[in-house]
This record gives C-alpha cells, sequence and structure tokens, in this order.
C-alpha cells in the first residue's frame, strides 16, 4: 500500500503533487501501478519512484535517448522546478511520466504478439548503439547457480520442519524432478557455445518487456517500464517475453511463432541464439518462484491455492518441455 492510499486522503495529497506540475488536469483515473491524467498537454501517469536517485537518472537518460531515435516510451516530465521527481508530505517521491492512449498488448491475439517481438528487436538495435560503461553484476551461470543453492536451502528448511502441510509434502515430493532440471539445464548453459561467446556481453536490456509495459496506438508502440533496465545478453529479454506469454497460453506453439517471427524481422536469430532462448526458456523458474514466495510468505497458514499453483505448474512445465523440443 503506497503512502496516498496509507494517509486515506488521496485528493489532498494527489493535488499537492500536481500543483508542483505546470498541467492542467482535467481528470484522475486509478490503473496498474499508477493514476493515468488527462491534462492539457496529453495523457500522462503518476506512479511512485522506488528506484535510488542514480537509478533513476540512468533510465531517464536511456528514455531520453530512444525517444530521440523515434521509440514512444515514458519518459518522465519535468516540474516547476526543473526536477524529475517530487517529494510529498508522507515522505515517498512519485514521477509524471508521458503516457499515450491505445490498446493495451493482448496476449492472446497473434498479431499483437508478432508486434511486440518487432517492437523488442527495434529496442534492442536501439540499445546496441548507447554507450554504457556497466558492467552485469554477475553472468547468467552465477545467476543460475545461485538460484539452485536457493532451491536447496528453501527443500532444506521444509525438510527439517517437523510439522508439514499438505502443501509443503507436495512440494518436497517434487523437488528432485525440478532441482535435477535446474541443474541439467545450468551445465547445458555453461557448454551453450553461444553463451561461451557472449557471457561478458553488456549491452542494454529493458530487463521486464512484457505485455503489460506495451500499448498498440495506430501504427506505433509505446514502451514502459523501464525501471529494470541493466546491461547483459540482450536474448534474455526474449526469453522472459517469450515464456511470460507462453505461461498465459499453455505453451500454444503458434503464439511462441508469432513473437519470434517479430524479432528476427529486425534482429535474425542464428542456430546457436535459438538453443541458447531455449535452454533459458527450459529453466524451472516457475517452481523456483512458487518456492521464494513459500520462503518469504506465513508459514503458520497455507491456503488451498497454493496448492493449485503447485499442480498448475506441474502441468504447465510438462507443456513446456513438450514445446521445447521442437523449439530449435
Amino acid at each position: 500500500m503506497t503512502g496516498l492510499e496509507e494517509m486515506g486522503d488521496m485528493e489532498e495529497l494527489l493535488e499537492e503533487i500536481l500543483a508542483q506540475y505546470d498541467l492542467e488536469v482535467e481528470k484522475i483515473v486509478r490503473t496498474r501501478g499508477g493514476w493515468l491524467l488527462y491534462t492539457d498537454a496529453g495523457l500522462c501517469m503518476l506512479r511512485e519512484v522506488q528506484q535510488k536517485a542514480e537509478g533513476f537518472e540512468f533510465t531517464r537518460n536511456v528514455r531520453e535517448y530512444l525517444e530521440k531515435q523515434g521509440m514512444e516510451v515514458d519518459c518522465p516530465v519535468a516540474n516547476k522546478e526543473e526536477e524529475y521527481k517530487t517529494q510529498c508530505q508522507c515522505g515517498e517521491v512519485y514521477a509524471v511520466y508521458c503516457w499515450y492512449p491505445g490498446e493495451h498488448c493482448d496476449f492472446r491475439k497473434n498479431p499483437h504478439l508478432f508486434r511486440a517481438g518487432e517492437n523488442l528487436g527495434k529496442l534492442h538495435s536501439l540499445l546496441k548503439q548507447y554507450p554504457c560503461e556497466h558492467k552485469p553484476a554477475q553472468t547468467l551461470l552465477q545467476q543460475m547457480e545461485r538460484y539452485n543453492r536457493e532451491m536447496k536451502r528453501v527443500f532444506s528448511y521444509m525438510k527439517g520442519k517437523k510439522r508439514k502441510s499438505p502443501f509443503e509434502y507436495g512440494m518436497m515430493e517434487s523437488f528432485h524432478p525440478f532441482y535435477k532440471q535446474a541443474w541439467d539445464v545450468t551445465q547445458r548453459l555453461g557448454a551453450c557455445p553461444y553463451y561461451q561467446k557472449n557471457a561478458e556481453e553488456s549491452f542494454l536490456c529493458h530487463g521486464e518487456y512484457n505485455y503489460h509495459n506495451l500499448i498498440f496506438h495506430g501504427a506505433r508502440v509505446f514502451t514502459s517500464g523501464f525501471e529494470r533496465v541493466t546491461p547483459g545478453m540482450q536474448l534474455t529479454d526474449l526469453a522472459y517475453f517469450v515464456r511470460k506469454v507462453m505461461e498465459k497460453n499453455n505453451w500454444d506453439p503458434g503464439k511462441g511463432r508469432e513473437i519470434l517471427l517479430g524479432y528476427e524481422k529486425e534482429q535474425p536469430l542464428s542456430q546457436e541464439q535459438r538453443e541458447f532462448v531455449g535452454i533459458l526458456l527450459a529453466y524451472p523458474m516457475k517452481y523456483r518462484k512458487l518456492l521464494n514466495q513459500y520462503m518469504n510468505g506465513k508459514k503458520s497458514w497455507i491456503s488451498q491455492k497454493s496448492m493449485e499453483k503447485l499442480n498448475g505448474v506441474k502441468q504447465r512445465e510438462q507443456m513446456k518441455m513438450k514445446y521445447l523440443k521442437n523449439f530449435i
């Protein structure tokens, strides 16, 4: 819950923040992740800033670079003091971003997925030209190895409990096949020719490219959510987007094909690159996330929904592996 909601006087606080901008606001609508502002300067979005100052400034510069290159992105709007962040009395920091009306990317529609893939290819082309001295904090291989160790720690915690819930028994029963799969994928990544050649790649990646961050208006695509821009291997963006879409579509091959066709319109993929993306997709990420949710959640009461999630993860993992057999 944000400070605005906690203090209970949302209208007054919104007025406090917006008074610091040279905008005539006609209407405010609560939406996913913020407030849509209908203003005399066009559509804007008010959102809380979670980034540290250095990170916010870095991603602002990236957004401005992309805008200059012709992409439509969520650039922050300066307030009356020519600052891009505004602090309210509750101490939290907010920013107003340029926004666009249109249709959100629908993960069920093939034309949307093609355009989303094409847009990602264009984005990657531009980000490759952005001068960046930052290096990834860790390699993908190191990241996977860390995930594996975390999975083992959660299993050990469950195993050590005297009283276990049905969900915990279910997680423990399914742990070893998923854990083996995680290490098999890790070994495949280490032996992957494309990874071996490009493990130190440090081009900028979007970091969270998904259907929530895409709006279609006419022939243009508006891209938002650059808070997690980070240096690394750009094909991780493609793997992330394919996984997010395919999980929503029960790993329907046609949906993945549309994304890849769109992406390859801008960035043709070699056999080695396809193999690399397939390896990333093979990692049991949904199971790992379920373990993390359990570890970070309340252990004294575990809902029936958690058990349903586990069963869903196991079913979809089988669908995924069937899809990946013909991926390359």
